[in-house]
């Protein structure tokens, strides 16, 4: 049995009930990015998930915060790995030495304020 959920708190609370968590991904199909946690189990999923919503979920408060913790930390970097620049006027745009290009925000912000 499989089940996806974009709530992390839900996400933490079947990863620390023991649910395996098989994949997580970025969902760009929404007006912003989402991540999407897939979890597989044995059965047991869909009763974690109605202990989740029916608020009879019983947890040890350290173990949750560290599963809570963990799947932030990945929900964060799938996040930042799928940025991509938001400036792409070509007056912000300068290249390092490497030759990427850097977005400097500020010179938009001096312009709007008149330097």
């Amino acid at each position: 049995m499989q089940l996806t959920t974009t709530d992390l708190y839900e996400s933490s609370f079947l990863h620390y009930s023991g649910a395996k968590l098989a994949r997580a991904w970025v969902d760009r199909g929404r007006r912003r990015e989402t991540v999407v946690f897939l979890f597989e189990g044995n059965g047991q999923l869909s009763q974690l998930q109605t202990t989740y919503h029916t608020g009879q979920a019983v947890v040890n408060l350290t173990d949750y915060r560290a599963s809570l913790e963990e799947l932030r930390a990945q929900m964060f970097e799938l996040l930042r790995g799928s940025r991509r620049p938001t400036h792409t006027h070509s007056q912000n745009k300068t290249k390092n030495p490497e030759g990427s290009v850097r977005y400097d925000s500020r010179k938009q912000h001096q312009k709007a304020i008149g330097y």
